[in-house]
This record gives structure tokens, C-alpha cells and sequence, in this order.
């Protein structure tokens, strides 16, 4: 992995799961880590957790949040944006102020990094986050399909449009993060159990993995507009959960 001592990396979205394991991880490795989310409780937990650096309250979905962050720290090597919800169901029934929020959450954001990202950033790297559904459209994850497809395209866009600026996406499969978890009911140690006797792992990702993935795309210098896939080849399998009734 390459050198990360005294690098500026801002995480958008480490307050918990993969931005908070991949801020840890900077972290150890010497880079100097600021870190936003919207609730401050959870922020001041994540701080703790990784040891130290910058934590403020900040949205992925207003460009304003988005330039404070860049302006806190000035001068940005790494970005990771790594906030971004989920929404399932049957796309014709789901409200639409839910669906318009997914847009903002994983199209939006992306625009907003990068639009302040040529103010503060020369060299280094973007990363955004995509995901397993990203592979494949499953019933009730059409919309989740559909912007993490448009993540992946602007993480190629972008790689043209800001080199020498490189900006790549990373697509984690079936990671134990607190999200993930509220999505598998009241008992989600069996739930997890049956889902990775069908993987070809046979079992989950852990969030340090996915973090380990993150900063070899920023590390490394010559990969650009890629999309790393950190799944346990679970995109080649059945789709473990269903996302409709």
C-alpha cells in the first residue's frame, strides 16, 4: 500500500461502516482525517474510535456542506465519499421524495464533490461509492440499480474530466455495517449465517476489508476510473436477499 503519512483525507460519511473503517485506516497509516456525517453524537463516537483528527456535522446532499468540508481542510489529497443510503421496494409504489433523495444521495453528491474538488485539489483521488446492486438489477432494488450505475459512470466521467485529478468508485458486496444490518429484521446473526452459505466465501465482508480496498485506490497512482469491486465474487452468485414482499 503506498505512503499515506501526513496526506489530508476527507471522508464524507465516516461517522459509522465502511467511512469510518476506511478513516481508521488512513489514520494508523499516518494520514491527517476529517470526517463529516449529520449526526454529532455519532460523530464524537467515530473521533474516539479513530484516534483522533477532525469530525463536523456536514450533509452529502447540500453543495454548501459539502465546500465547508473542502474548506476546513484547505488543501485535499484523498476524497471518499462514502455517505449514501438505500431505498427498496417496488419502484411504482415508493414515495417520491424518497426516490428523489436516493438522487441526491448518490448522483448529487458525486457533482457536489467534484465541483469543489478542482477549487482544492491538484493531484490525488476521489473516491465514490457504488455497490454489489451496481452488477445487476434485482425485483425492488431498480432505483438502486439505476444511481449506482450512474455512480459508476461518473466515476469514469470524471476520471477524463479532472485528471490528473483520479477519481474511481468502489462497490462492496455484503459488508456487516450498521446499516446492513437494519436491513435483516430481528434476527440477524441467522439471517447473515444463511446468506453466506451461499456465497462463494461463505460469509460477509467486514468493513476494514472494504476500507483496505479504498486506500489502495488512493494509494496507488495509476488506477483510474475504475470500479473496484470488494464483494467475494457475490455479484457472480444468486442474490442472497430479496428486496420485495
Amino acid at each position: 500500500m503506498g505512503e499515506m503519512h501526513g496526506r489530508r483525507v476527507l471522508v464524507l460519511g465516516g461517522s459509522s461502516g465502511i467511512g469510518l473503517a476506511t478513516a481508521r485506516l488512513a489514520h494508523e497509516l499516518g494520514a491527517v482525517v476529517t470526517i463529516t456525517g449529520r449526526n454529532v453524537t455519532r460523530l464524537d463516537a467515530a473521533r474516539t474510535l479513530i484516534g483522533g483528527g477532525d469530525a463536523f456535522v456536514g450533509d452529502i446532499t447540500r453543495e454548501s456542506d459539502v465546500a465547508s468540508a473542502f474548506a476546513r481542510l484547505g488543501i485535499v489529497d484523498h476524497v471518499f465519499l462514502a455517505g449514501g443510503g438505500s431505498l427498496f421496494g417496488n419502484l411504482v409504489e415508493l414515495p417520491q421524495d424518497r426516490l428523489e433523495g436516493l438522487v441526491q444521495e448518490r448522483i448529487w453528491a458525486p457533482v457536489y464533490v467534484a465541483r469543489c474538488a478542482v477549487r482544492h485539489m491538484t493531484a490525488g483521488s476521489i473516491t465514490l461509492m457504488s455497490g454489489g446492486l451496481g452488477s445487476r438489477p434485482v425485483p425492488g432494488g431498480a432505483m438502486k440499480h439505476a444511481v449506482l450505475c450512474a455512480t459508476e459512470g461518473l466515476a469514469r466521467g470524471l476520471a477524463l474530466e479532472l485528471a490528473p485529478l483520479r477519481v474511481n468508485a468502489i462497490a462492496p458486496g455484503y459488508t456487516r455495517t450498521p446499516a446492513f444490518e437494519s436491513l435483516l429484521g430481528d434476527d440477524p446473526e441467522a439471517q447473515i449465517a444463511r446468506m453466506a452459505a451461499g456465497l462463494p466465501l461463505k460469509r460477509i465482508g467486514r468493513p476494514e476489508e472494504v476500507a483496505q480496498a479504498v486506500l489502495a485506490l488512493m494509494t496507488n497512482d495509476f488506477i483510474n476510473g475504475e470500479v473496484l469491486h470488494a464483494d467475494g465474487a457475490g455479484r457472480f452468485v444468486a442474490p442472497a436477499l430479496k428486496f420485495t414482499r
